[in-house]
């Protein structure tokens, strides 16, 4: 078995075991309080240590052995779900527990996905990081779609308990099979008599931030890509609003939107391998953030779930392409020895997005008597924002390829 397939294998147990915690959770407080505070209490709590562990996480990873990050990480999750599990079962201590637990697993996450994006670069071929990625990407849009169906039917036919069970092994597995990974080189270590405190940590975080500007390519489509997020989030965070409000969505449509929605994330993620080879990754991420600009234009004229999902889906499609052809490049030009803590400063950048979006879409709805227009044309209007950016990264390209051509002759 290659070190992709094991890697990808165990990334599927980690992505469906997170998949099923976010479920979880909010269910376990609900059968234990029916507070719709709690709920999002969880929720809150879930994003927050990821923000604030994210650029740590990112040190990390380049600090020490990225394999031993991942394993760790899986194993003490996996003995997290166990005790969750423990307390459901035999203390009752649902709530309590379950917010821990939230915070646990989130600033878990948090060192988990730098050293999993870097450890990539540790131990398969550079012509395999697009294949790696597309990969990664199908799973996560795969899972997406099928997990949130799966649990309810596991919770429905079997328990609760049984949910939780499925995690403990998930995540065991996880750790089993990345603890078999060959890596081909280590990372680089700093000397243990060289101070390691919070003044080295904020340098080497500073150093990482310093290193993501200066590499041309990282820095316009970190640029690009935050522009892109705005927009997703803005209309995203609303997408069951424009779906119930607007549109008056039955539950059947609303259903049929969101896998239609689906369907376009996984076929960009299959897709992006093919595109990017052709056109490179530069190209590729400038072309698809034109060609999201062009599904946005089109929402102004859904009047149906059904057309709102078709289009939304195409939005995801072109996302996916973005997403792997900016993890592809990063992985290319970053010194192998720091990318971690560029992961880490770039997806700190597109985390906190997330939430700006979010709040301007709320602020638009709530605002404007017709607030779905307002949303629209908002989120439409970030996504201009990064096409204009694509379409000059794009002539600049165009522009320096023929002043290599004329300085070669």
């Amino acid at each position: 078995m290659s070190n992709l397939t094991r890697l990808t294998c165990a990334y599927f147990a980690t992505v469906m075991s997170d998949w099923f915690y976010k479920l979880i959770i909010p269910l376990a407080i609900y059968k234990d309080t029916g507070s719709a505070l709690y709920m999002a209490m969880s929720y809150a709590i879930t994003y927050i240590p990821t923000i604030i562990f994210t650029l740590i996480g990112g040190v990390a990873a380049d600090k020490y052995d990225r394999k031993k990050i991942l394993v760790f990480g899986d194993a003490v999750c996996a003995l997290l779900s166990l005790a969750f599990l423990i307390s459901i079962t035999y203390l009752n201590l649902d709530t309590l527990f379950a917010i821990i637990f939230a915070f646990s697993m989130s600033m878990i996450s948090a060192f988990y996905i730098p050293a999993h994006q870097s450890i990539v670069t540790q131990i398969i071929d550079e012509d395999d990081y697009i294949k790696a990625n597309s990969l990664m990407r199908g799973i996560d849009n795969s899972l997406m779609v099928v997990v949130p169906t799966l649990s309810v039917l596991i919770i429905s036919t079997f328990s609760l308990n049984h949910a939780i069970a499925i995690n403990v092994f998930s995540f065991a597995f996880s750790a089993l099979l990345i603890s078999t990974i060959k890596v081909s080189y280590a990372t680089t270590h700093t000397d243990e008599t060289e101070h390691t405190g919070l003044k080295k940590v904020w340098a080497q975080i500073v150093e990482g931030f310093n290193l993501a500007v200066s590499i041309k390519e990282v820095r316009n489509l970190c640029i690009m890509f935050v522009f892109v997020n705005i927009a997703i989030s803005m209309f995203y965070s609303n997408f069951m609003y424009l779906l119930k409000e607007d549109l008056l969505a039955s539950e059947n449509e609303v259903g049929f939107a969101y896998s239609l929605a689906g369907i376009g994330a996984l076929a960009g993620s299959f897709s992006a391998r093919y595109i990017v080879k052709k056109y490179g990754e530069y190209n590729s991420v400038s072309l698809a953030a034109i060609g999201s600009m062009c599904c946005f234009a089109f929402i102004h004229f859904a009047n149906s779930a059904q057309v709102l999902g078709t289009i939304w889906g195409g939005v995801n499609f072109f996302n996916s392409i973005i997403v792997i052809a900016y993890f592809t490049l990063r992985q290319k030009v970053v010194p192998k020895e720091k990318i971690g803590i560029v992961v880490a400063v770039t997806r700190s950048m597109v985390l906190l997005c997330v939430p700006l979006g979010a709040m301007q879409g709320g602020l638009l709805i709530n605002h404007f008597d017709n607030g779905a227009d307002a949303l629209k044309l908002g989120a439409t209007g970030f996504m201009g924002i990064a096409s204009l950016l694509a379409v000059f990264m794009l002539l600049n390209q165009k522009k320096q390829a023929k002043s290599n051509i004329e300085e070669s002759a």
